[in-house]
């Protein structure tokens, strides 16, 4: 075809001739043509261009003679020709033949460099190409789907790269650009994990954005894990052992003192758990309602209720994949290589503490940083002293230790309280001597926040003394994990006894009245078998005064509103079933202990209400080493140190898994 203007204004009428002529020069003359009349008033051969270049009918090899063709004209296609440019980025580019994927990037490199008010479309059509599924076409018939895929998106990574290499403030825009066109939760799984793998990947080439990255995928965990139910029958899975029997069974038969637990949970005085017309019902493990699983016991990984839906499963998938991603940063061919993983650690801490720690009684999504910190031997040291200064900030003010307007601040300490608690009995990596430094710094805050207060303002307040309450839930869960190992110890139980249990749950403040019954139950059992502290006698003024105030209200039962201690503790059993793989082998299942002795100590405490579960002990963690901070495990009493470790991370060395 000649470039005459008669041949020319000849390829305008019949489009078959539109890309088929001797180069892109002849079609880049058309396209500026087009653009003149355009600017002129007369749009219908602009528009009849952007209609052919958006048609399903435009071949790959056709549409790679336009690009090269516009790549001529980019000087001219300025905001006013956003129609035409959105047209080029709708093409599914990513999916053809490799030739054809170079001259679009060739086509991308050029128009971003000379245009850059197109860099917002551009952002957006290539996330949202990146967190849904491709597109095939028959040029890639030739091999299988799997490898297709990879091929497209290492494709639209390629583009994304080539964009924000070009534009480095498109990388301000990337995060907000992923979330908008994240796939909703409701998204099949195959869709969630296409999303999530991409989003990850985006952090190898632009490393300044992981942060943020992090932080939207944490997020979006969070909104699959909250609204996953795990007392949910229709969602969940029994699997029981080889006996036909559930793998834990809990005894529920008498009433705790108090269901003192939020979500709507009561205690009943005087009536039977199965009395007709009580809120709180036998589930099919013969627990009752919430407290069906008692939150320091459950069972194990391996044998256990498991998630099974949609929701559970897109989970299971986000978690397992950023497992995957964690592991392949960290470690290069089986080393531990420091840096990275350091990097990842601080990065992740920055994110648990906006996101995850704020967000109250979610069950999964904390695994990731539960797993992180098993990497290495200091790692448990360096987020249990992140979580001790979140918790302690103990001050010279009264005012500061009280917390009557019940702010944030409180509710970070009482939340940080009850993940240092979860974490050391539930990591089998976290050593019985951090368990026992971690005892000392918990009781030396709390004996100096007795010293402290006023003597008028003592009592079981949990709108007062939220945060001394929560830690002495901490310290008897800690307890009743790790009694065992605590006890074996050189000096175990000189050490336990330097400790003063018995001031703190004798003070006015009366823990032993706010506390979750069941954790207090065990406590009590275990605390008396080492004779250590005797809670019997607490206990019953506890339940006598609840009689009184039902019979003074005329009633057999006393419903508390406003006087309790949430109940909440984050690394409680693991139901997801993928992902739990590289979860089990590093967490502390519950073991009960003998049943004999067990129902001797029962009889011996003839005044403690049933506590909801077996007491019993577990075996030593594995032994990891702990930063030393200034306090020696030799020493028998207690004192205070304003940080539980100060590591030095820089001194770490790699080693072989």
């Amino acid at each position: 075809m000649s470039s005459d203007p008669d041949t020319v204004e000849a390829g305008r009428r019949d489009p078959r001739v539109r890309a088929t002529g001797k180069g892109p020069l002849i079609l880049a003359k058309l396209i500026l043509s087009y653009l003149d009349k355009k600017n002129q008033g007369y749009g219908g051969d602009y528009g009849e261009l952007v209609e052919k270049l958006s048609g399903p009918e435009m071949s790959g090899g056709d549409m790679g003679k336009w690009l090269q063709a516009l790549k001529l004209c980019v000087s001219r296609l300025d905001e006013d020709c956003g129609q035409l440019v959105s047209a080029t980025l709708r093409f599914p580019w990513f999916t053809q033949t490799e030739s054809l994927v170079e001259v679009y990037l060739d086509y991308l490199a050029n128009l971003l460099s000379a245009q850059v008010c197109h860099m917002e479309d551009t952002l957006a059509a290539l996330t949202q190409a990146l967190l849904g599924p491709t597109t095939l076409t028959a040029a890639t018939t030739s091999t299988t789907s799997g490898e297709v895929d990879e091929a497209c998106y290492s494709n639209l990574h390629r583009g994304l790269q080539t964009l924000l290499e070009i534009v480095p403030r498109a990388a301000a825009q990337l995060v907000s650009a992923l979330n908008k066109h994240y796939p909703f939760r409701t998204r099949g799984p195959d869709i969630q994990e296409v999303a999530v793998r991409n989003c990850l990947h985006v952090t190898t080439y632009c490393p300044t954005v992981t942060e943020d990255i992090l932080c939207l995928l944490v997020k979006k965990m969070i909104n699959i894990d909250a609204e996953i139910r795990l007392d949910d029958e229709l969602s969940m899975e029994l699997v029981i052992d080889e006996e036909g029997e559930p793998q834990f069974h809990v005894d529920m038969e008498q009433e705790p003192l108090m269901m003192l637990q939020g979500g709507g949970a009561h205690s009943t005085i005087g009536e039977s758990s199965s009395t007709p017309g009580s809120e709180t019902t036998p589930t099919e493990n013969g627990c009752r309602g919430d407290e069906a699983m008692p939150p320091h016991l459950g069972p194990s990984l391996s044998k256990h209720r498991v998630m099974r839906n949609d929701l559970s499963e897109s989970l299971d998938i986000h978690m397992t994949v950023l497992q995957n991603h964690m592991k392949s940063v960290c470690f290069h061919d089986g080393q531990l290589v420091t840096e990275e993983a350091v990097a990842l650690l601080q990065t992740l801490f920055k994110v648990f503490s906006n996101v995850i720690l704020p967000t109250h009684a979610i069950s999964h999504v904390q695994f990731l940083i539960f797993y992180l910190t098993s990497f290495h031997k200091e790692f448990p040291g360096v987020f249990l002293d992140f979580l001790w200064k979140k918790a302690s900030l103990i001050r010279s003010s009264l005012s500061d230790l009280q917390f009557q307007d019940l702010s944030s601040s409180a509710v970070l300490r009482q939340t940080a309280a009850t993940y240092m608690a979860s974490y050391i009995a539930r990591s089998k990596f976290v050593s019985v001597e951090t368990a026992r430094l971690c005892l000392v710094h918990m009781m030396n805050w709390l004996h100096q926040y007795l010293d402290m207060c006023d003597p008028s303002t003592l009592g079981p307040y949990v709108a007062r003394h939220g945060p001394f309450f929560s830690l002495c839930q901490s310290v008897f869960y800690i307890f009743v994990f790790r009694h065992q190992s605590l006890v074996e110890m050189e000096n175990g139980l000189t050490f336990l006894r330097s400790l003063n249990f018995e001031r703190i749950i004798s003070s006015k403040l009366n823990p032993l009245q706010v506390c979750l019954p069941s954790v207090v139950g065990k406590f009590s059992k275990l605390a008396s078998r080492h004779e250590l502290v005797f809670c019997y006698t607490i206990l019953e003024a506890n339940k006598r005064l609840l009689l009184l105030l039902a019979a003074s209200l005329g009633t057999q039962s006393v419903t508390p509103t406003t006087n309790y201690l949430d109940a909440f503790f984050p690394f409680d059993p693991y139901f997801l079933h993928r992902s739990s793989e590289v979860i089990q082998p590093i967490y502390q299942e519950w073991e009960g202990v003998d049943e004999e002795e067990d129902e001797e100590e029962e009889r011996e405490g003839e005044g403690e209400d049933g506590d909801g579960g077996e007491a019993g002990s577990l075996p030593s963690s594995s032994s990891a080493s702990f930063l030393s901070v200034g306090l020696s495990c030799d020493d028998a009493t207690p004192t205070y140190c304003g940080s539980i470790s100060e590591p030095n991370l820089n001194s770490l060395q790699s080693f072989k898994i």
